[in-house]
């Protein structure tokens, strides 16, 4: 379908309202101006004769606090050599004379504003066609074309607001230690990713946390605990009265510091926990939840309804509050994810965008212990860990105790030193990582999306995202980023 050239259509006009509504304001100024003030100015009338009126109209209503009449509009229209350009007197007589009340100023006010608003709207899509130089496509290329416009006026006034920037003097900031759920392995206040395939005992682990903090008992590999603390949790996958509620307890948890936020209740209706909107709702049920250290997301891309979960700048948007959250409330926020199938670097295994592995300042990888003859043994490594030197992994199994039906974790309390990269092996074809260079990938078209950008930038951040500068070079090469070759020492897409 093609669209008619924007150029080509007719203005949006309310000839008749603004008519009306001049002579109202002429006819009974003091009711009638106070109404069309609340909705118009001079700039939405679309005649200029009706403009340069209804400035002077306001203009005598300021010098003279509203008392005016017919008569005194003359008067100031001849002092401003402006009789004449509206039609002299004989178009002031003609418009008082079409008022026939003033119980309709308020219709035609509104009437005159939807009219300017639509001219304006006219104006924008014009400015769309002028920035492609087409006259006629079709419509949908118009709206996208509006789309990114408008997505570039966006960003544009979210600079303008940053570009005063918040400087602090590093003298007034007070140096603070990290404090920590688990020592060394969870923080608290920050995101904490659990990493690993399906039915490798992810969800019980965390739930052996949750039973540990809700107990204030001691950590697997010996650490102390700070007390019996709340936990709040979010699961997808496992039903309370059936699963969590059993597991817990088999983990010796103190169900009733224990929460789940099950949904979320809105505009009358209930509905699924979103992470993109929702994080508030969290939040406070952290907050109601007696000394709550500990909220688990289990798993994490379960809400993200409508998000693409391998964008880095979608994920990163939706975590970067949550992350926000954790740091003001103090509590340890920790996601479930899976890994993806097949091989490659295990940061790069991990389920949806590297945004997830960057938002995380700790990522744990739960995995297979591929010597293990009764297949039974598990570890838990480390996989990123910004705040604390490798402590090592622990070893783990999902047991079924004393006779009973529930399953539990039973951890080994010695640390084991074997490398992630030696469970989870990097093999396949000779060369770089092809799971590796396609997010590279993407997050070059995502970053360049705008326009050139400079180099360092662009590297400095998809080091943040665990991208090597190889597999960033690579990538570089497989799409087609140039150097700008009118900026020098930045980047665009060829």
């Amino acid at each position: 379908m093609s669209l008619q050239p924007v150029a080509d259509q007719p203005a949006c006009r309310a000839d008749e309202s603004e008519r009306a509504l001049l002579g109202q304001c002429l006819t009974w100024p003091r009711p009638c101006l106070d109404v069309a003030a609340k909705h118009v100015g001079p700039e939405d009338f679309f005649d200029p004769a009706h403009q340069r009126l209804f400035g002077i109209i306001l203009a005598l209503d300021d010098e003279t606090g509203g008392r005016f009449d017919l008569p005194m509009i003359e008067v100031s229209l001849k002092a401003n050599s402006a009789l004449d350009e509206i039609g002299g007197r004989a178009a002031l007589v003609a418009l008082s004379e079409e008022a026939a009340n003033q119980e309709t100023s308020e219709f035609h006010a509104r009437a005159v504003r939807q009219a300017s608003l639509g001219r304006q709207l006219q104006e924008a899509a014009r400015d769309v066609l002028r920035a492609t130089g087409e006259k006629d496509f079709e419509s949908g290329r118009v709206l996208g074309t509006l789309t990114k416009r408008l997505a570039k006026l966006d960003a544009a006034a979210g600079e303008s607001e940053r570009a005063g920037g918040v400087v602090v003097n590093l003298g007034d900031v007070k140096a603070q230690s990290v404090r920590w759920l688990w020592p060394g392995r969870i923080p608290s206040g920050k995101v904490t990713l659990v990493a690993g395939d399906p039915n490798i005992g992810k969800s019980m682990v965390t739930l052996d946390m949750a039973a540990r903090v809700s107990r204030g008992t001691a950590w697997p590999d010996g650490a102390a605990n700070a007390g019996a603390g709340g936990v709040v949790i979010l699961t997808a996958e496992d039903d309370l009265g059936d699963t969590v509620v059993p597991r817990l307890q088999a983990a010796g948890a103190d169900v009733g510091r224990v929460r789940a936020l099950a949904a979320v209740k809105g505009g009358g209706q209930t509905r699924t926990f979103d992470l993109g909107r929702d994080v508030e709702a969290l939040a406070e049920a952290i907050r109601a939840t007696l000394d709550c250290r500990l909220a688990i997301i289990d798993p994490v891309t379960a809400y993200l309804p409508g998000k693409d979960g391998n964008s880095n700048v979608e994920i990163r948007s939706v975590l970067a509050p949550l992350a926000a959250m954790a740091m003001d409330l103090g509590v340890a926020v920790v996601g479930v994810t899976h890994l993806r199938k097949g091989d490659g670097a295990p940061l790069y295994r991990i389920m949806g965008s590297l945004g997830f592995v960057a938002a995380a300042r700790a990522v744990w990888a739960a995995c297979k212990d591929q010597a293990d003859p009764t297949g039974r043994r598990r570890f838990l490594l480390p996989c990123k860990n910004n705040l604390a030197p490798d402590g090592g992994g622990l070893a783990y199994r999902i047991e079924v105790l004393n006779g009973d039906t529930v399953p539990v974790v039973t951890w080994e309390s010695e640390p084991v030193t074997i490398r992630l990269e030696d469970v989870l092996p990097t093999q396949g074809a000779p060369g770089p990582d092809p799971e590796a260079q396609r997010e590279a990938e993407d997050f070059l078209r995502q970053a360049l999306a705008g326009g050139p950008r400079a180099a360092k930038e662009v590297i400095r951040e998809a080091g943040d995202l665990g991208i090597t500068r190889r597999t960033l070079y690579r990538a570089r090469q497989g799409i087609g980023v140039r150097a700008d070759p009118e900026r020098y020492g930045q980047w665009r897409l060829g």
